[in-house]
């Protein structure tokens, strides 16, 4: 059997403000001591997110 070949796109640079992180690492946290797949999803995306001061999430996202 032949095997398909897959590209593998770049994922997005991703920024999460100081403020925010603390309670989406926290739910998250919750949410993989649980057993819970989407909690797993957001753990690895919160631990390769850039994190920013609150006041500049406008100028990152412009």
């Amino acid at each position: 059997m032949k095997q398909k070949e897959c590209a593998v796109l770049p994922l997005p640079k991703i920024a999460l403000t100081s403020s925010d992180y603390p309670r989406l690492e926290q739910l998250a946290r919750l949410a993989v001591q649980k057993g819970d797949l989407d909690g797993m999803f957001l753990m690895g995306e919160i631990n390769r997110a850039d994190i920013v001061p609150t006041k500049r999430t406008t100028s990152v996202l412009s």
